[in-house]
C-alpha cells in the first residue's frame, strides 16, 4: 500500500497525527528561548578631570587633548568621547567586546 491509500483509508488517524505535530510545534515555539537582538553592552570606562576656574577652551587644550593622545594607544580601545566644561572634563572610553576590563582599567 502506498501512503495515499493509507491516508484515505484512515483519515482520523492522519488528522490526529497532524494535530499532534502542530501541538508539539506550538509548544516548542513558545518555550524555546530565542533572542533576535541579544542584549550586548560594550565595555566602557568613564573618567573625569578637574581644574578649578579653567575655561572650557583651557580644559580642552591643556587637559583633554593631551589625555586623549595618551589614551589612543590603549589595546582594544574603539572610541573616545570627551566633554569639556568650566573646570571639568569627562571622558567615556569604549572598548571592543572581549577586552579584559581589569587590565584596561589598570592601563587607564
Amino acid at each position: 500500500m502506498n501512503l495515499t491509500q493509507i491516508a484515505l483509508r484512515y483519515p482520523a488517524a492522519i488528522a490526529a497525527g497532524l494535530a499532534l505535530i502542530a501541538l508539539i510545534g506550538l509548544v516548542s515555539a513558545f518555550t524555546t528561548p530565542i533572542q533576535l537582538f541579544p542584549n550586548i553592552e560594550r565595555p566602557q570606562l568613564s573618567m573625569q578631570a578637574n581644574w578649578r576656574a579653567a575655561t572650557p577652551k583651557e580644559m580642552e587644550s591643556e587637559i583633554t587633548i593631551p589625555i586623549e593622545e595618551q589614551l589612543r594607544g590603549l589595546p582594544g580601545l574603539t572610541s573616545i568621547n570627551s566633554w569639556s566644561n568650566n573646570g571639568n572634563v569627562w571622558f567615556n572610553l569604549e572598548f571592543a567586546l572581549g577586552t579584559n576590563m581589569d587590565k584596561a582599567f589598570a592601563e587607564v
